[in-house]
């Protein structure tokens, strides 16, 4: 037994020189779309209540309410079937498409007050009381963008990780990815915290040039080899996810697993 475990032990520089540069990268990748996505995250519970003269919408409770139990539900569950396309297409597309559904995201909830006043040709406060004004349902729309953004990146970014993993080596990687997402949501809210003293507008800018800089490491890295899970189309795709997900045992999972992240999010929004 003692020398089938020394067999199985790798010093931990050695694991260290394991990881590939594409390994990372993507850390890298995973840091920048978490100082982003937190940064906005913990602040926007006070920007969606906050008044028309502090720069906010001045959303009631119920609104915020459902645009987060949404939220959520598309950022815990859409990523089930999000998956596959990151094995069908690579992750690297993936990783792009789901950058800029978050820019177009973190755009339109900064500009939520701004486009409100232009659809309705006058101040919020004089549009809300004509019933003229749609700021809801315009930030009810950045906050679904950058949902499905979240949703496709997730799948895509640690499939990238899984896929750079030597077995001897994966719990030691889990645990630097799970670093960057700590020091990426440590940031975030920091500079968030500051850039909303300013204007609020800056938070989400600085949010959607951060996600922006994730468009850069695409071009320093190759496409790595995996599995291509099926020639079949898109929607085709969608069917074999939903058919294979219906397996009892991975359904219970899945569905768990997710509820587990449905959950924790209360913990930011409630």
């Amino acid at each position: 037994m003692g020398s089938a475990d020394s067999d199985t032990k790798v010093p931990l520089v050695d694991q260290f020189r394991a990881f590939t540069g594409t390994f990372w990268v993507a850390n890298w990748m995973e840091l920048v779309e978490r100082f982003a996505y937190y940064g906005v995250r913990v602040v926007l519970p006070v920007f969606l209540v906050d008044a028309f003269e502090n720069g906010g919408p001045e959303l009631n409770h119920i609104q915020k309410g459902t645009i987060y139990a949404i939220w959520a539900l598309v950022q815990s569950y859409v990523p089930i079937f999000t998956g596959v396309y990151a094995d069908k297409y690579g992750y690297k597309k993936n990783i792009a498409v789901s950058t800029g559904l978050k820019i177009i995201g973190y755009f339109i909830m900064g500009y939520t007050v701004v486009l409100a006043e232009k659809a309705a040709g006058m101040p919020l406060a004089q549009a809300r009381p004509q019933g003229l004004d749609h700021a809801y349902e315009i930030f009810f729309c950045g906050a679904m963008f950058l949902a499905l953004g979240t949703a496709v990146f997730k799948p895509a970014i640690q499939g990238l990780i899984a896929n750079q993993l030597d077995t001897k080596a994966s719990s030691l990687g889990w645990a630097v990815f799970y670093q960057m997402v700590n020091i990426g949501g440590f940031i975030g809210p920091l500079i968030a915290g500051y850039l909303r003293i300013l204007d609020w507008q800056y938070v989400f800018l600085a949010c959607a040039a951060g996600i922006a800089l994730n468009f850069i490491p695409l071009f320093f890295f190759e496409e790595p080899a995996h599995e291509n899970v099926s020639e079949s189309g898109p929607l085709r795709l969608l069917g074999d996810a939903v058919k294979g997900l219906l397996e009892p045992r991975l359904f219970f999972f899945t569905i768990s697993f997710a509820g587990f992240w449905l959950m924790f999010y209360q913990l930011f929004d409630i």
